[in-house]
């Protein structure tokens, strides 16, 4: 199970970085087509009263944003003056002067407001206030002023914590009740409920324990909120009843991180934290009638059973282990079968289908001498359930048709690996004979159940075929069967004669898809006889791979060239030489560089290939978006032109990616919006690439050289007036600016730097207010103090 666990978690980090720029791409194309959509709808509904337009929101002044900045460099300015090593002041002292500086921003405050009547300047210096007396707070347990205990380092430092989120949460209930500034209320109940965390680090002394209080905190918060919604006693309704169901949520999912963390080495803690989870979501889920937590239900309970299952195997042993997870995911897939108030369309199917896969993981449990006497009952149920393939009922015949193949094919396995344990031939040499015989008898039944109107006409007028099932569902398990046979063997040929035969059959049928499986097959086997006949020389193989995966495409150019589907009254037929080639680019991985290089080649070639001349644009362009992006990853991975300096190498990925926003410029000019977004995007991620690299390689001339890069960017920008590449070239110099003076950080100079910027902007702003309320801008008052004065 957990080598599934890791090939879906490796599989979802690769496929991301090729997906995200092309769904973000796609994502902007939609919101932009409904928002046409919605316009023209409501151009052509002219009866329908148009809803009054929102009032634009006022754009910040500038002396919000003075306001805004010189707070952050006061508060700044603070933690640096709390951490700084130069500070020669005994730390009873430290604290005196930021308790003074809490003391002075709250009267300040309270002298603008109360003096000038300047809301903003006194709001600015009351966040100031408040955030001081936190850090001055804790800055004091720092340096242990009242005492070892109630320090950061001591037994109550989450008392500590608890004690600073309450003087947050009441000094923001009490502005948010001063100023009415609805911001205030959500700080403060935000910094109420961080109290419950502290408990928790003050109480838990374990991870374990930690969990525990934590879904107990979880549902106590939950029931508080859902069932005796005691939101309503106070004003804060709609603030505590967000605030706390994101709390609430992400206190469950800290339970879950630990039980996940723990998945291999269970017990009671996790069962009890399941336990709870699954309770709540079964009753706020019939309670407000939520189908999708009685889903989120049904998933939790299926990893339940995997828990409870290692508890089982560690308790006793493996086969055990099994039995109980069959059972206990039997057990879930009835209670979601039978239980009305359990059962949706996602619960019945998922705990069906995991069902299904417990009760066959529980029923293999090895190969001894009663082998072949424990088969017999499954032969027989394979043996009834085919002869309900021509009954009356169509759902019966699907059914039938659907369950008999699996149930051979099942048989069939165990066989096999009964033969490798018990006789002298070689394993490749068993999979051979026994998947070629296999999948030989299957596409029989294909083949004679297709022509059966031709030679038992009375029989199938008597029992017609209501369902193709038993026809798609053999042919397609046989094509499996072949696409298992990758081994080379002495008994090859056999294979290779079954994978014709299935593709001549294949192609008989109304849909033609199932002849892709032999076409796939017929690669691996092509694969295995490169190998065999070049003695394992990996570079040979590959050629040879992609070799036929040119040819392959080239098919697909030639014979599907007006859309990947041909659909006549009679037959749809697929291009299965597209859809089989993908086989060929698997079988080019083999890890280095030059193999990587034509597997990304291959496959950006292969998305593109299925543009066809009737390929919507759309469809294309995502197509293509995907092809860019691994070829992108194809030329940063390339084997040829390759430096050795890291710093060298580093600036072409970035040129590589930059030009991938090129293409996607090109790509997707059809969509004016997406175009200039995904570029960007694209071109952003190499930007920040430029910048990340002067931090990674900061030497003079690397820094010099992004700077001068980054400058010209600004002025380029400054030029053509774009608004985005002049905001992120501004803020990337001064990152590196800021980056690469951070040796002073700590130093006086700094502090004092900050703080009197801090101050200044400050002033500006309170100025520019005042003149505001006076009827006269802070220009206008500047300009008449020197409208007498000459040159």
């Amino acid at each position: 199970m957990m080598s599934v666990l890791i090939i879906i978690l490796l599989a979802a980090v690769i496929v991301a970085p090729i997906l995200i720029p092309v769904l973000i791409t796609v994502f902007i194309v939609k919101l932009v087509k409904k928002s046409k959509q919605k316009n023209q709808e409501n151009s052509e509904n002219q009866e329908t009263p148009a809803k009054p337009p929102k009032p634009k929101r006022e754009p910040l002044s500038p002396s919000a944003v003075m306001l805004l900045i010189g707070t952050a460099f006061i508060v700044l300015s603070g933690i640096a003056f709390g951490v700084a090593s130069w500070v020669k002041t005994t730390p009873m002292g430290r604290v005196g002067i930021m308790f003074i500086a809490c003391a002075v921003s709250f009267g300040l405050s309270g002298f603008f407001r109360k003096v000038f009547k300047l809301n903003g300047t006194s709001v600015s210096f009351y966040t100031s206030g408040t955030i001081f007396v936190s850090v001055t707070l804790i800055t004091a347990g720092y340096y242990n002023i009242f005492g070892n205990w109630f320090s950061v380092s001591g037994q109550g430092a989450g008392i500590l914590y608890m004690t600073a989120c309450m003087i947050i949460s009441a000094l923001s209930i009490f502005a948010y009740n001063l100023y009415n500034h609805k911001a205030f209320s959500y700080v403060g109940i935000s910094a109420g409920f961080l109290v419950v965390p502290c408990i928790i680090y003050q109480f838990a002394e374990t991870f374990r324990q930690a969990a525990l209080l934590a879904v107990i905190f979880q549902t106590i918060i939950t029931a508080l909120i859902k069932i005796f919604k005691v939101q309503r006693i106070t004003p804060f309704k709609k603030q505590i009843d967000i605030v706390g169901s994101v709390f609430s949520v992400i206190l469950a999912v800290f339970s879950m991180i630990f039980v996940f963390d723990g998945s291999f080495r269970v017990n009671m803690d996790s069962v009890i934290i399941l336990a709870l989870i699954i309770a709540q979501l079964i009753f706020y889920g019939i309670c407000f009638e939520n189908k999708g937590l009685i889903s989120a239900e049904s998933i939790v309970c299926i990893y339940t059973a995997f828990v409870i299952s290692i508890m089982a195997e560690n308790m006793f042993n493996d086969d055990i282990g099994t039995i109980v997870f069959g059972v206990a995911t039997v057990l879930v897939c009835v209670a979601h079968r039978f239980v009305p108030h359990l059962k949706n369309d996602f619960t019945v199917i998922f705990t069906f289908a995991a069902g299904v896969i417990g009760s066959i993981i529980s029923a293999s449990r090895g190969y001894d001498e009663y082998f072949a006497y424990g088969m017999i009952p499954l032969l027989l149920m394979t043996f009834m359930t085919a002869t309900y393939i021509f009954n009356e009922s169509a759902g019966i015949q699907t059914l039938s048709g659907l369950i008999s193949p699996i149930l051979f094919c099942y048989i069939a396995n165990n066989y096999m690996h009964y033969f490798f344990k018990v006789s002298d031939m070689p394993d490749s040499d068993i999979t051979a004979i026994v998947l070629g015989i296999l999948a030989f008898a299957m596409t029989a039944v294909s083949a004679l159940i297709i022509y059966l109107p031709k030679y038992a006409f009375s029989f199938h007028a008597k029992h017609p075929l209501k369902s193709n099932m038993i026809i798609y569902a053999n042919i397609y398990l046989s094509a499996y069967a072949l696409f298992r046979t990758s081994e080379y063997s002495r008994f090859i040929i056999i294979p290779i004669t079954v994978c014709i035969i299935h593709f001549f059959v294949s192609n008989k049928m109304s849909n033609n898809l199932a002849s892709a499986g032999s076409v796939a097959s017929l690669i691996i086997m092509a694969h295995t006889l490169s190998e065999h006949f070049s003695d394992k020389n990996n570079d040979i193989t590959m050629y040879v791979m992609f070799g036929l995966f040119i040819l392959l495409m080239t098919a697909s150019r030639i014979f599907f060239k007006e859309s990947f589907m041909v659909k006549t009254e009679e037959k749809t037929a697929f291009d299965t030489s597209l859809i089989g080639g993908a086989v060929t680019i698997f079988l080019m991985l083999d890890g280095n560089k030059t193999h990587s290089f034509f597997t990304l080649l291959a496959t950006a070639v292969y998305f593109a290939c299925f543009v066809k001349k009737n390929t919507s644009k759309d469809s294309a362009c995502i197509l293509l978006s995907i092809s860019a992006v691994l070829t992108a990853f194809a030329f940063i991975n390339r084997p040829f032109l390759v430096s050795d300096n890291e710093l060298v190498t580093d600036k072409i990925t970035l040129a590589i990616i930059a030009l991938t926003g090129t293409a996607y410029k090109f790509i997707w000019k059809s969509h004016p919006s997406a175009s200039k977004i995904s570029s960007t995007f694209i071109y952003m991620l190499s930007f920040a690439g430029l910048i990340f690299d002067a931090v990674k390689f900061h030497t003079a001339g690397n820094t010099i050289f992004v700077l001068c890069i980054t400058t010209g960017i600004m002025i380029l920008s400054f030029m053509t007036k774009s608004k985005t590449w002049f905001t992120a070239s501004s803020i990337a110099l001064a990152f590196i600016t800021i980056y690469s003076s951070r040796k002073y950080l700590m130093t006086m100079g700094w502090w004092a730097y900050l703080f009197m910027v801090g101050i200044i902007l400050i002033t500006i702003a309170s100025a520019n207010e005042y003149c505001k309320q006076k009827g006269i801008s802070l220009k206008d008052k500047l300009a008449l103090k020197f409208s007498d004065w000459s040159w």
